[in-house]
Order: structure tokens, then C-alpha cells, then sequence
């Protein structure tokens, strides 16, 4: 499976909720904002370390992505969006070895 196959299959592109009380998206989410939301998600997946500092704190990107688009964010807006938090992601760090269903948990609650 390629990388960019993976990437999709982790992190798929939003789809309206079936859930009959699930709250539904604002007007101004569209198709093109959901595939934008999703390549944008799937670039801070690639790109960034899961905390932005070396006290824990925790990558907020996702968060502010999701709530923009769900609250009706338009396509052009999301890079924007996205670019407020890249300027202090910390760049991801290369796994000492492959993590496997077999060693997942050695490396559990570790920060560096």
C-alpha cells in the first residue's frame, strides 16, 4: 500500500453525518472544502510531531481544522486556518524502528 493510499485510508474525506442526532454542518462546507480539510489533516499528519513543545502540549491543528470546517469554513479559508498553527508545529521525528500491532505499547506515553 502507498504511503498516499494510507494517508486516505486513515484520514478519509469528511462526509456528511448519518446519525440522526449528530449535528450537521454549517452552509458553506462543501465537497471541495471537505477535500481540502482532508489534504490539509493528512499534510500535518506527514509533516508535524504530535506535541508542539517539550512540555506535552499537543498539536491543536487538527482541531482548529475540523471545527472550521464544520462550522462552514470555506475552501480558500482553510490553508489560513492551517498556516496559524504550522508556524509552531515542531517537524516530526523519524521512528527509531517500524511501529507494529507486536511493539506499539514499548513506545506508549513516550514524548520523545
Amino acid at each position: 500500500m502507498s504511503e498516499q493510499d494510507y494517508l486516505q485510508r486513515i484520514i478519509p474525506t469528511p462526509a456528511t453525518p448519518r446519525a440522526p442526532l449528530a449535528p450537521g454542518l454549517w452552509p458553506g462546507a462543501t465537497a471541495s472544502s471537505a477535500k481540502e480539510v482532508a489534504r490539509l489533516l493528512r499534510e500535518n499528519h506527514v509533516k508535524f510531531h504530535c506535541f508542539f513543545n517539550d512540555e506535552g502540549f499537543h498539536n491543536h491543528l487538527a482541531h482548529h481544522l475540523l471545527a472550521a470546517y464544520a462550522l462552514g469554513c470555506t475552501e480558500s479559508l482553510l490553508k489560513p486556518a492551517y498556516d496559524l498553527h504550522a508556524e509552531y508545529q515542531r517537524p516530526k521525528k523519524e521512528s527509531s524502528e517500524l511501529i507494529t500491532d507486536q511493539n506499539w505499547t514499548k513506545y506508549l506515553g513516550r514524548h520523545g
